[in-house]
């Protein structure tokens, strides 16, 4: 009202909204596993109504402490993640937290840890053939294969294949390698009527190794 004791019209009522300052529930990290050469991370999102979003973290193994990486930032439900860029035989270490609509921080949850395991099965040559050759004077049974990578990383990989023999019914014996390069090669080292047994496996420089192939033979005459 002024000094004349004349009040004015009441202003319109003005809800002003509670500063929020509680953070969310901190999620609960579940686990973490190694799934067709990505890594899979499992957990509890935050139990709080109010978080909208939640984001994972990633470190590795020779990172330190404080270097974590922001890996994808996911709605507040979402409970389970592939991470894609996980390389074979290195150490991830998981966190995350949730933040709600007042862009408060809940704390990390703990931390989950996985390793991609080189994968032996998958690496293997394919379509190994053995035939007997009496092509020049000295007879040999000529061994073929093929071989793809099944990733970046393994395709950059310096190895070698390596050629099992065994004659009978004997285990198939390492018996000689060759370059990486190669995908050929000639055994003069044989004899009339013998069943020889081959097969090859790939051997990589850094200590991995793929599955022995499919075992071929053939009969010396």
């Amino acid at each position: 009202e002024d000094d004349a004791y004349n009040r004015g019209v009441p202003s319109k009522v003005i809800k002003v909204a509670r500063l929020d300052v509680m953070p969310p529930v901190d999620p609960i990290m579940e686990s973490v596993s190694p799934e067709n050469g990505q890594m899979q991370i499992r957990w509890f999102p935050s139990a709080s109504e109010d978080a909208i979003g939640q984001l994972l973290y990633k470190k590795t193994e020779d990172s330190d402490d404080e270097q974590w990486q922001l890996v994808d930032t996911l709605e507040a439900g979402q409970s389970i993640y592939l991470d894609p860029l996980v390389e074979i035989g290195k150490d991830y270490f998981y966190r995350l937290m949730a933040y709600d609509e007042a862009n408060n921080l809940s704390d990390f949850s703990g931390v989950k840890q996985g390793r991609v395991p080189f994968p032996g099965e998958a690496v293997v040559v394919s379509n190994l053939s053995v035939v007997f050759d009496q092509s020049q004077l000295e007879n040999k049974n000529l061994l073929e294969w093929e071989y793809s990578p099944i990733n970046e990383q393994i395709a950059n990989a310096p190895f070698v294949f390596e050629i099992y023999r065994s004659s009978g019914g004997n285990v198939v014996e390492l018996l000689t390698s060759v370059e990486g390069e190669t995908m050929i090669f000639e055994d003069r080292e044989i004899s009339q009527n013998v069943l020889y047994n081959y097969a090859v496996r790939i051997r990589f420089d850094n200590g991995w190794v793929g599955d022995l192939s499919e075992i071929k033979s053939i009969m010396v005459k």
